[in-house]
């Protein structure tokens, strides 16, 4: 064989076989491991292939190089970025974004529970009225009075009407009105609309009565009796009825009591200053409410526990109005200001025992963050779900949350925002 020809042969052979222990090495010597953790499923899309992962932790291995990878989940944010992989080493990306759920705007499922809107006029409301559904934009007749004060059932199809010398029923549905006894102050409505409660004064006992007024059949039933005038008052009632916290604010002092309709029972559990209403959980085991103590100088949430009858202080403080009853005892809740929890974009939780692991001033973020976060009534822990900050423009009004607890609607200004909690 001619020996350049040889030569030649040889040439080729080396680089043939140079290119085979190339490509064996970059296929399997020249490789890295990539380890992405975050809430499964989540989807992964890099170098062109595209991956889900079921569980907490997926490994993929690689070619040394540098990527650019995207991370999805439904109803979650995207996360995006860069990753230089490297022979023999394990680079770990946590997916920071599937702790934080999407805001969605205008998600379709049934209606929710937030109260209706009116306007005012001074202390009267206008005659021509101005009552609407948020929801519906649905607008009343027009009222023959001014009126005081106005109090819609949960969905609006019906509205108690407090006039100088006069309480009327007013179904929004039929335009029809029905007469209420004239010394209602304040109702709470059962959770199906079919009854209210309220507190009037009997003629026989001489004593004011908690009463449940049927509006169906204009049945009243008196089982509840005070041994004080009670002139001032709130009411919430639990979801099952089973039991009534009514707060009397009659006096400087404040008196919350909770009373059990089944043991036709009344217990004062609470006294102090500016005591709000607040939520019930879904099962009406739990109770979450605002206020100062009567021996205490600053304002704080308080859990009443149905099942003994007894309160106990929680270490945060959250207003009353913008937190909401989910299922399995969980509530749901916006922080502002000072009140807000946590920096941090993982879920995050401290346990409530006592008062000495309460939060400090040095566990607060930024005084600008608002946030929306989880407090569990079982466990006494609290998560941070999202923060809402760069998300929304405003405080919001309202908080809601839809029956299977997997969407969080809150009123920002005059649109809705919902935010997905759960699957």
């Amino acid at each position: 064989m001619d020996k350049n020809k040889f030569l030649g042969l040889v040439i080729i052979g080396l680089i043939i076989f140079g290119t085979v222990f190339y490509v064996i090495w970059l296929l399997f010597f020249n490789k890295g491991q990539l380890v992405v953790e975050g809430i499964p499923p989540f989807n992964l899309s890099i170098g062109g292939n595209s991956y889900t992962c079921l569980q907490q932790q997926c490994s993929y291995e690689l070619g040394a190089r540098e990527y650019s990878y995207l991370i999805s989940k439904d109803g979650y944010f995207d996360q995006s970025g860069y990753v230089d992989i490297k022979r023999g080493k394990t680079i770990i990306v946590s997916y920071e974004e599937a702790f934080k759920a999407r805001p969605l705007i205008g998600v379709d499922y049934p209606m929710l529970r937030l109260p209706v809107g009116y306007s005012k006029f001074g202390d009267k409301l206008l005659e021509i009225s101005l009552f609407h559904l948020i929801q519906d934009g649905y607008m009343l007749k027009r009222m023959p009075k001014k009126i005081n004060n106005i109090q819609f059932s949960p969905s609006g199809k019906g509205a108690i009407l407090f006039e100088d010398s006069k309480v009327n029923y007013y179904d929004t549905q039929t335009f029809t009105t029905k007469e209420l006894p004239a010394d209602i102050y304040s109702v709470a409505w059962t959770s199906d609309e079919s009854a209210i409660y309220s507190v009037i004064y009997d003629d026989v006992s001489k004593k004011d009565t908690l009463v449940r007024l049927n509006l169906e059949d204009d049945s009243l039933e008196k089982d509840i009796y005070f041994l004080r005038d009670i002139e001032k008052y709130s009411i919430s009632v639990s979801p099952d009825e089973r039991y009534v916290v009514l707060l009397d604010s009659t006096s400087d002092i404040q008196i919350l009591y909770i009373i059990d309709m089944e043991e036709k029972t009344r217990k004062n559990v609470f006294e102090g200053y500016s005591i709000t209403l607040g939520e019930w959980s879904r099962d009406g085991d739990f109770y979450v409410f605002n206020g100062m103590a009567k021996d205490e100088d600053i304002s704080s949430s308080w859990m009443l526990i149905t099942q003994d009858k007894s309160v106990e202080s929680l270490g945060f403080n959250v207003s009353p109005r913008l937190i909401t009853g989910a299922p399995d005892e969980k509530f749901y809740f916006f922080s502002t200001q000072n009140y807000s929890l946590s920096g941090d974009t993982r879920p995050y939780f401290s346990i409530f025992e006592n008062q000495d692991e309460s939060l400090v001033l040095n566990d607060l973020v930024n005084p600008e963050t608002l946030s929306l976060h989880m407090f569990d009534a079982r466990t006494r822990q609290i998560y941070l779900i999202l923060e809402l900050t760069d998300v929304i423009t405003a405080v919001p009004k309202k908080i809601e949350i839809n029956w299977e607890g997997s969407i969080v609607r809150m009123l920002v200004d005059d649109q809705y925002f919902d935010v997905k909690v759960g699957e």
